[in-house]
């Protein structure tokens, strides 16, 4: 559909949404856009030499608190506290609704030697999502772990993680 403003194709009206769902729409569309910021890794060489957002060094300095917490806990392999570092429910995966179910399912598929070693070394990217929350995202092979503070507060939580399609 085009519009009479602009050329460009109008793939959804986020006015004919409910406030909810448009909502829920933007915040989906931001992790879309975050995805496929992270997808270009391999054609480009390095994505994270596009990225010049900065966080604010208040949010940059929280992060880095969190991030070394979590790295510690990846690297030791310890589910307990990557748990305790987590938001549940995890984002769009049914089966990361609660912390039991994440320590004995979920942790030791998601966290496999390659992906704690990951963690260790990638520089996590940051973003703004379109609600204003502070995330941080980290590619490892395939797998995409994302970390969030929401801006009214709270803390730093890794909070869903999305595995890509194909080869």
């Amino acid at each position: 559909m085009l519009t009479a403003e602009s050329s460009l194709p109008v793939l959804v009206d986020l006015a004919s949404f409910p406030a909810r769902n448009a909502d829920i729409m933007l915040k989906s569309l931001s992790r879309a856009a975050a995805i496929l910021s992270l997808a270009v890794v391999p054609l480009s060489g390095s994505a994270f030499a596009q990225n010049t957002e900065k966080a604010p060094p208040a949010v940059q300095a929280e992060f880095t608190t969190f991030i070394a917490k979590f790295r510690a806990a990846v690297k030791a392999n310890d589910a307990v506290a990557v748990t305790a570092l987590t938001k549940f429910p995890f984002r769009q995966m049914s089966n990361m609704r609660d912390e039991n179910t994440f320590q004995k399912q979920v942790y030791p598929k998601l966290f496999n030697a390659r992906i704690r070693e990951c963690v260790q070394k990638t520089r996590p990217v940051y973003s703004v999502d379109g609600q204003g929350n502070y995330n941080y995202s980290l590619l490892c092979g395939k797998s995409l772990l994302l970390i969030e503070k929401a801006r009214s507060g709270g803390e730093f939580r890794f909070t869903e993680t999305h595995v890509a399609e194909g080869p």
